[in-house]
């Protein structure tokens, strides 16, 4: 079966536990094989109050959150009277509703980004199990191909600068992962172009 959708997808948490941290932030572009972006979604996440604990415990994270500005939207949520609205299961109501609405097919979807294949996949079998039952087992996940070419090839991606008064929220870093996914791509069309030219006829 052929797959021509694809979820871009980045969380903020409160740290890296499955079983005892919460997502704070859910990023999430989609695009067709093109690798243009069709539409996005973007949503704060109230943490129990466990969670948000471990967060202000944790010095680094805390730090992170702080100065991005998370931090700082996440206690104006947790004191509004949108807070009840922003739990984690209205979030991935409304994910799935956005996903509907998009006009592509997103039954079935590889699941992309950054670092995915070994923290967001986990969590969303884990915490958001009606989207996990649209996701393809295997995912795409681009800091894979980037330490293997680092490692192999040296640091040769065309990226813009990071901005790092922007890294760390969650549409920030998809649109940064979507864009090196669009980079890798063209790349392997070239090198497939390339190597086209130079068999036999």
């Amino acid at each position: 079966m052929s797959i021509n959708t694809f979820l871009w997808l980045d969380f903020e948490t409160t740290g890296l536990d499955f079983k005892f941290d919460d997502i704070i932030e859910v990023g999430a572009v989609l695009t067709d094989c093109s690798m243009i972006p069709v539409t996005s979604f973007q949503s704060l996440v109230t943490p129990s109050e466990e969670a948000y604990f471990r967060l202000m415990q944790n010095d680094r994270v805390r730090s992170m959150h702080r100065n991005t500005g998370l931090l700082q939207d996440l206690d104006s949520l947790i004191s509004s009277s949108m807070s009840s609205l922003k739990s984690l299961e209205f979030v991935e109501h409304n994910l799935l509703s956005w996903l509907d609405s998009s006009g592509l097919d997103t039954s079935t979807m590889y699941l992309c980004g950054s670092g995915v294949s070994h923290f967001d996949h986990h969590l969303i079998n884990i915490r958001m199990p009606r989207l996990a039952e649209r996701l393809r087992y295997a995912t795409i996940d681009v800091s894979v191909l980037w330490r293997f070419q680092e490692a192999f090839v040296g640091d040769s991606l065309e990226m813009s600068p990071v901005d790092s008064s922007k890294a760390h929220r969650a549409m920030y870093d998809v649109e940064r992962a979507v864009e090196m996914g669009e980079e890798y791509r063209d790349f392997l069309l070239d090198c497939f172009a390339e190597t086209k030219q130079l068999q036999p006829s």
